[in-house]
C-alpha cells in the first residue's frame, strides 16, 4: 500500500509540475524549418502558391490519401482557399491566402476545425541563395488555454517541427526531380 501511495503522490508532482510549467508558457509560439532547393525562387513559390501542388509535398495528407479537399481560386492569390476534412490523423480545417509577394512570401490563414478549434498563421519565404532557393516554412499562433500550453510546451516543437521537416524533404525532392 505505501508503494502505491508513494506512485500516486510522484505523478501527482508529476502532474502538478507540469501544468505549473505550461501555465508560465508564453502565448505565442513560433515554429521554423528551412532547406536549400535547387531551383529558383520563381520557380519554388509557383510551386507552393498552387495548392493543387500541396499534395507533393504536404506531410499530413500522406496520413489521409481519401482526405475530402476542395480548392477555390487561382494560385497565388489572395482570397484562394483550400480546405481539407480526413481521418483523425488530420482533422479539418481551412486555409486562406492572406498574401502573395510573387517569388518571395506566402502567408496564409490556418482555421483548425478538429481535432480541437484553433487559428494560425503559417509563411513559405523563398529567398535567392547560392546554389538555389532557401525555403523557410513558419508558424505562429496562439496557445492561450491550459490544454493547449500542455500541448504546446510537450509536443508543439517537436511534432510540427518533424513535421514541416518531413514536408520540406518531399518539396526538395519534387521540385528537384521535375524538370
Amino acid at each position: 500500500m505505501k508503494i502505491l501511495i508513494a506512485i500516486v503522490a510522484m505523478l501527482l508532482v508529476v502532474v502538478i509540475g507540469i501544468v505549473i510549467a505550461a501555465s508560465l508558457q508564453p502565448e505565442a509560439f513560433h515554429i521554423e524549418r528551412s532547406v536549400v532547393i535547387e531551383r529558383p525562387p520563381a520557380r519554388v513559390f509557383a510551386f507552393i502558391g498552387d495548392f493543387r501542388n500541396y499534395a507533393a509535398w504536404n506531410p499530413w495528407e500522406r496520413l489521409d490519401p481519401g482526405m475530402k479537399k476542395t480548392l477555390n481560386g487561382p494560385p497565388a492569390t489572395v482570397g484562394t482557399t483550400y480546405e481539407w476534412d480526413g481521418n483523425d490523423k488530420v482533422g479539418a480545417g481551412k486555409m486562406e491566402i492572406l498574401t502573395a509577394a510573387p517569388d518571395a512570401k506566402l502567408t496564409v490563414k490556418l482555421d483548425f476545425l478538429r481535432p480541437f478549434a484553433s487559428t494560425a498563421t503559417a509563411t513559405w519565404t523563398t529567398a535567392a541563395e547560392a546554389g538555389g532557393t532557401r525555403m523557410t516554412w513558419a508558424m505562429d499562433g496562439f496557445n492561450k488555454a491550459l490544454p493547449q500550453k500542455i500541448f504546446g510546451m510537450l509536443m508543439m516543437e517537436g511534432m510540427l517541427g518533424r513535421d514541416f521537416e518531413v514536408g520540406l524533404s518531399a518539396l526538395k525532392a519534387a521540385l528537384e526531380k521535375a524538370p
